[in-house]
């Protein structure tokens, strides 16, 4: 629930920032922007204009994460970090797409002419989450728990 409240509290700040400003203002020029931007789609843009069907995508998975967690419970504090990770994103995007009828991003990452796709909060809580899930999965089979089959 912190990754949810953290991802709605920068989300209200920025965009309340851009009732002011114009949509896009360097942090750090040259490297950070804060731009305003809106996503109907999922990651890079992909499935633009399916904005009520993804939501009724996830929010089977934001009802689906919690038993499956508490069923996996004893796979380690990696798991279960990243577990939580991934659903305070989730439910993060999830507000946005049922409030907003859309997902506000804000964060743009750019190196000289490379631009990054502008993301939020959420989204960085979902990568987060699966690096843990992939940290842990690693740990499991590096100890000898598991082999990369079973994984």
């Amino acid at each position: 629930m912190v990754g949810l409240g953290l991802d709605l509290l920068t989300k209200a700040m920025a965009f309340r920032y851009f009732e002011d400003v114009q949509s896009s203002v360097a942090w750090i020029p040259g490297f950070l922007y804060i731009t305003e931007a809106y996503n109907t789609g999922i990651a890079f843009g992909m499935l633009q204009g399916h904005n009520y069907l993804l939501g009724i995508f996830v929010l089977l998975m934001a009802l689906g994460l919690p038993i499956y967690t508490w069923f996996n419970r004893n796979e380690g504090s990696f798991f279960l970090f990243g577990m939580g990770f991934v659903y305070g994103g989730a439910l993060g995007n999830l507000h946005d797409r049922w409030v907003h009828e859309r997902v506000r991003d804000f964060i743009d990452v750019r190196f000289g002419s490379w631009n990054y796709p502008v993301f939020n909060g959420a989204d960085s809580f979902i990568c987060i989450g699966v690096a843990f899930l992939l940290i842990g999965q690693w740990l499991s089979w590096r100890s000898g728990k598991q082999t990369p089959t079973e994984a």
